[in-house]
Formats: C-alpha cells, structure tokens, sequence
C-alpha cells in the first residue's frame, strides 16, 4: 500500500469512526474530530461514499445546513468498526500538527552530514504533502 492510500485510508477512518460515534455530524465536527481543515473533509467525503458503496457498507447522508449521517445495518457497522480500527491503528502516520513538529525536530537532529535532509524526505516519512511538510518544518524552527 502506498504512503498516499495509507493516508487516504487513515482519514477515511477518522471520518467514518465519527460517523459510527454520532447519530448526526457537521463537516466541522468532523474536522475537529478528524484534526483536518473543514475543506479537506468536504474533499474527503467523497472518497468515504465511494468505498461505502464499492464494499456495499452503507451510505452517506448529507442534508444541507442540517449535518452528516451514515445509514447502514448493524452488521455493516460493525464492519466498519473493523475497518476504522484498523485504518487508524497505523501509528507511523501522525494527524497532531504539535507532534509533527516534535517528529521534524527529531529527524532534524538524526541528521548525518552525508545524508541531508530535504523537505520530500520529511514529507514522505510523515504521509505529507511538500507544502504541509514545509509548514511542519517552519513550526519546528
């Protein structure tokens, strides 16, 4: 599995336990509780729906200025509850921007002279993109 569907499937987690946790959520609920941006979790939301079909698990409801909810049968939660537990287990990638900066801070000092360390790098061994990587790296300076 790649860094980039490990990540995808880390907040698919986050988003789908928040739905199993609640009878109703708001994109700013699950922002909070996912620890991303409300516009990351709109762009997310899609790729909830799309493996809540393809698995045949349920189904998204979204009611304008009213909130989220997941329609599914006991047995389709519980396999969600499988399937968050195990997405959101993977302790290599870290959500807390706080810890980001500790882990950068640490890479920092691992640092051999014969080895420099580049933005990708840190970006790669966190699951981020070059500019969140950037942004965790100015937090650590």
């Amino acid at each position: 599995m790649t860094k980039k569907t490990e990540k995808e499937r880390f907040y698919r987690g986050r988003i789908l336990g928040s739905l199993l946790r609640h009878d109703m959520v708001t994109v700013s609920m699950l922002a909070e509780e996912a620890g991303i941006a409300e516009n990351s979790v709109r762009a997310k939301l899609g790729n909830v729906e799309e493996y809540l079909a393809e698995n045949q698990l349920g189904t998204l409801t979204r009611k304008p200025h009213v909130g989220i909810w997941l329609e599914a049968t006991e047995s389709q939660r519980e396999a969600l509850r499988q399937e968050v537990k195990e997405a959101t287990s993977n302790q290599e990638f870290i959500s807390d921007q706080n810890l980001r900066r500790d882990e950068v801070l640490r890479l920092i000092f691992q640092m051999r002279k014969s080895q420099p360390l580049t933005l990708n790098a840190i970006g790669q061994k966190l699951y981020l993109s070059p500019p969140a990587a950037k942004k965790s790296f100015q937090l650590a300076a």
